[in-house]
C-alpha cells in the first residue's frame, strides 16, 4: 500500500522552494526590508529539515543504491550543463564587448566543486548515506548532539565550497532533526503549541535574523567571532524552522500541496535561469525590485512544475 502523503508538508515544500528561488534572485531593491537576509535565515533550514523528514530509515539496500546512482547521474548532468552554459554565456559576453574569449576549468571541478546551488544534491547524498548506514547503530539523541558538534568544528577546517564541505556539516542538524521528527512522530507534539504564540515567535525570530550576517555557511572561520555567529545562526534557523512547521499545520494548502512532489525539478532548473539572468539583466538594463523578483520566482517555479508534470505524463503513457 502506498504511503499517504502529508498535504500540509507538501504545501510547505513548494512554498519553501519559492523562497529558495526568490533568495537566489539576489541584488533586487527591497526598499530597506532586508529580505535577502531574512529569507536565508529559514529557507534552506526548512527545506533541508523536510528532506530529512522524507528520508526513510527503512529503505531497502537495493533502493538506496538505486537512489544514489540516480542522484549522482542527475548531479553530473546538471554540473556539465552548467559548465557548458557558463562557456556559452562568457563567449557571447566577450563577443558583445569585443574582448578575447578565454575560458578554462579543471575537469575535477565538475565532480567536486558544485555549480551554483547544486551543492544540495551532493549534501543530500552524504546525509542520506550517513542516516542509512549509522542511524541504527547510534542513538538518535547522540546523533543530533554530534551534528551540532560538527557544525562548530567544521568551520576550523580550511575547506569551503569544495565537496560542499561547509554546507554538509552546517546544515546537518536540520536534516537529522527532520529524520527524528518523522521517526518519533514529534509533529503531533508540535501542533500543541498555540498558534498565536507561534506567529508572534516567528515575527520576533525574523526580526532577530536581520541582526545576524546572511546565513551562507560556505566559508571556514576567519576570526573568533565566526564560531559564535555560526552557532547563533544554527539555533535561530532551528527556532524558525519549528515555528514555520507549526504555522503550516493550520491547513492543508490544497492549492499548493499538489505541487510538493516537484520541488527537485524547480531547485535544479531555476539555477540555469538565475545564471542566465545574471548575464542578461545587466545587459538589458533590467533592475529588479522585491515585487518583480517575486513575480519571476513564481514564473520560474511554475515553468519547472509544468515541465515535471509533462515528463510525468509522457513517462506514464510510455509505460501503458
Amino acid at each position: 500500500m502506498a504511503a499517504v502523503r502529508d498535504l500540509k508538508i507538501d504545501g510547505l515544500k513548494i512554498l519553501m522552494i519559492f523562497f529558495v528561488v526568490l533568495g537566489h534572485m539576489g541584488g533586487y531593491d527591497d526598499y530597506g526590508i532586508g529580505s535577502h537576509g531574512i529569507i536565508y535565515s529559514f529557507h534552506m533550514p526548512v527545506f533541508i529539515f523536510l528532506s530529512g523528514y522524507f528520508t526513510s530509515q527503512k529503505t531497502s539496500e537495493e533502493k538506496q543504491v538505486s537512489w544514489i546512482k540516480q542522484t549522482v547521474v542527475i548531479y553530473l548532468i546538471a554540473q556539465i550543463a552548467h559548465v557548458i552554459l557558463e562557456i556559452l554565456l562568457k563567449y557571447v559576453a566577450c563577443q558583445i564587448k569585443q574582448l578575447p574569449f578565454d575560458y578554462s576549468f579543471d575537469l575535477i571541478d565538475i565532480f567536486f566543486f558544485p555549480r551554483y546551488a547544486l551543492w544540495y544534491l551532493l549534501c543530500l547524498i552524504y546525509w542520506r548515506i550517513a542516516i542509512w548506514k549509522i542511524s541504527d547503530k547510534i542513538d538518535d539523541n547522540i546523533l543530533l548532539i554530534s551534528s551540532f558538534v560538527l557544525v562548530l568544528v567544521a568551520g576550523f577546517v580550511p575547506i569551503d565550497h569544495t565537496f560542499s564541505f561547509q554546507r554538509t556539516f552546517s546544515f546537518l542538524p536540520f536534516f537529522v532533526l527532520g529524520v527524528m521528527f518523522r521517526k518519533r512522530n514529534w509533529m503531533a507534539q508540535l501542533e500543541k503549541v498555540p498558534m498565536h504564540y507561534a506567529i508572534i515567535g516567528l515575527l520576533v525570530g525574523l526580526a532577530l535574523s536581520k541582526t545576524l550576517p546572511t546565513y551562507l555557511p560556505k566559508i571556514h572561520y576567519e576570526n573568533w567571532q565566526d564560531p559564535l555567529i555560526r552557532i547563533c545562526q544554527t539555533m535561530l534557523g532551528i527556532y524558525l524552522c519549528l515555528l514555520i512547521l507549526r504555522i503550516s499545520r493550520i491547513r492543508e494548502m490544497k492549492g499548493l500541496s499538489k505541487y510538493g512532489a516537484y520541488t527537485l525539478w524547480v531547485y535544479i532548473g531555476h539555477t540555469f535561469l538565475i545564471v542566465i539572468g545574471a548575464y542578461a539583466f545587466p545587459f538589458l538594463n533590467i533592475e529588479l525590485n522585491i515585487f518583480s523578483a517575486a513575480g519571476l520566482s513564481i514564473l520560474y517555479c511554475s515553468l519547472f512544475v509544468a515541465m515535471a508534470k509533462l515528463y510525468e505524463s509522457i513517462t506514464i503513457k510510455s509505460q501503458e
